[in-house]
């Protein structure tokens, strides 16, 4: 990704107006530290929110981080979604 810190601006102006894909997202950012310093505690605070409302990759991604696979998953969601953001905005 060419720069994952703008992708994380969005994704926190979305996540913050409770946008589940966008938690989600954000907490993937978290998760691998793109954009953001990598901060477990901070991820699954995303993920739980984005959970609270239904989406399925963040129950996923909770799952992953107690233990529930390898976390390959949970790598190559966090590459995907700030390419994908990055490709949408330029």
């Amino acid at each position: 990704p060419q720069n994952c810190a703008e992708a994380v601006k969005w994704f926190e102006k979305s996540a913050s107006l409770g946008y589940a894909q966008a938690q989600c997202n954000l907490g993937a950012c978290y998760y691998n530290g793109n954009g953001v310093a990598k901060n477990h505690t901070e991820a699954e605070k995303w993920f739980k929110l984005a959970a609270a409302q239904g989406n399925e990759t963040a129950k996923k991604n909770l799952s992953v981080m107690n233990g529930g696979s390898d976390g390959s998953f949970l790598e190559e969601v966090g590459e995907n979604v700030v390419s994908n953001l990055l490709s949408g905005l330029l």
